[in-house]
């Protein structure tokens, strides 16, 4: 890790006179870098999907190259990638900013088909102070929404309401099944120290809220940032992060196509 913070560089913004109990945070990323950032984050792209190890054995298993199976597996619907792409991406900036959260779930594994929208928690994630439960622990949600040809205004308060609801709604049942997950793929570890978060009243905890927009930087409009309000008003930490692709489309369309070619 370390890749993508020399290449995102995030910027607070302050001028919005919103969240003022809150940050919101702008970065933008320039078209020149695509082929060093798909170089060192292309392996970390393709583990979200299938384990390395799990690849050469179904290739093996079906007498197949890794390339075909990786068809099998990589979405190649228009706004599956887009989602996938713009969640990947987070996950690994988020994992290298501030006290750098850990992430450890491949929620993009839980596919029976490879266009099935993944529901749940988009990325949840944890810091941990020392070895025993403590009140300092964080536990952290995003939510993301991309949009790689822009023009919806109401980008940024559908990805601040909904890392809202992950909050309240969907906290415990989201926990329970991603430790399941992370069970399933061998990361005891990881389910374990997510087991400090089960009881927030015997057990009290900070919770982070992230709501992250990946947009077109062309069509990105600093209006879009005025639905959010003054003051969130809760007891958790709240964070909007914008992130500008220039191309974003082309972003997208040559990283899955470099995917299934890496193993050739």
């Amino acid at each position: 890790m370390g890749y993508l913070k020399d290449k995102v560089s995030l910027q607070r913004d302050i001028s919005t006179g919103k969240l003022v109990d809150g940050e919101i945070w702008v970065g933008s990323i320039p078209s020149d870098v695509f082929s060093a950032i798909a170089s060192e984050h292309m392996d970390a792209f393709i583990t979200c999907y299938i384990d390395k190890g799990h690849l050469a054995s179904l290739a093996k298993a079906n007498n197949q190259s890794e390339e075909d199976v990786l068809k099998e597996i990589l979405p190649d619907k228009g706004n599956i990638q887009s989602g996938d792409f713009g969640e990947i991406f987070c996950r690994g900036v988020l994992q290298e900013w501030k006290d750098r959260p850990a992430i450890p779930a491949e929620r993009w594994r839980n596919r029976s088909t490879k266009n099935d929208t993944v529901r749940g928690t988009d990325l949840v994630g944890y810091v941990l102070l020392g070895n025993e439960p403590s009140e300092e622990d964080t536990l952290v949600f995003s939510e993301v929404k991309t949009r790689e040809n822009g023009g919806d205004k109401e980008i940024v308060q559908k990805a601040y309401q909904d890392v809202l609801k992950d909050n309240t709604t969907r906290l415990a049942n989201s926990l329970i099944l991603l430790q399941h997950a992370l069970l399933r793929d061998g990361k005891e570890d990881e389910a374990r120290k997510f087991g400090r978060f089960s009881d927030p009243y015997g057990s009290p905890y900070k919770k982070r809220l992230i709501a992250c927009v990946v947009h077109e930087s062309q069509k990105w409009k600093d209006e879009y940032l005025q639905v959010l309000p003054e003051r969130h008003n809760l007891p958790d930490e709240l964070f909007v992060i914008i992130i500008n692709f220039a191309e974003l489309a082309k972003w997208i369309d040559n990283f899955y196509g470099i995917a299934v070619t890496v193993h050739e």
